[in-house]
């Protein structure tokens, strides 16, 4: 697909086959996402993310794979720009409030925590989760 790119002089058609490469980088990091390598689905993301670098999805999966490494700060950076993108992704709202619980940062914990519990009022699940946090915490 890169050869393709190279070769075309037509920008539109340059774009069709970057878009091909981006899926093709964001599905093989699925892959080993599901395969449990974290390590090539990580470089796979961000190869991705590299082509297109404001995906609410391309840095959901790349947070969630920083999760499974344990590397917390970079999985909240990543999360952060998908909040900074689209304050009403609860998912990464939610995931943020649990990497903040994680880290120790509970006041950002609990006020993305509160934010998911507000914007989605008949969650159960988003109220459940703030009044263990609460619980537990305060």
């Amino acid at each position: 697909m890169w050869g393709y790119t190279q070769k075309v002089k037509n920008s539109q058609i340059e774009e069709f086959y970057l878009g091909y490469i981006k899926e093709i980088h964001f599905h093989l990091g699925s892959c080993f996402a599901v395969l449990g390598n974290s390590e090539l689905s990580l470089k796979h993301y961000k190869k991705a993310l590299d082509l297109e670098p404001d995906s609410e999805v391309i840095h959901s999966a790349v947070g969630l794979a920083y999760i499974k490494m344990r590397d917390i700060p970079k999985a909240i950076t990543h999360f952060e720009k998908v909040v900074e993108l689209n304050e009403n992704n609860l998912m990464a709202v939610n995931s943020l409030a649990l990497c903040y619980q994680e880290v120790g940062e509970l006041d950002k914990a609990e006020r993305y925590l509160r934010v998911i519990a507000q914007k989605d009022s008949q969650s159960v699940s988003a109220r459940q989760n703030l009044e263990n946090f609460l619980r537990k915490y305060k």
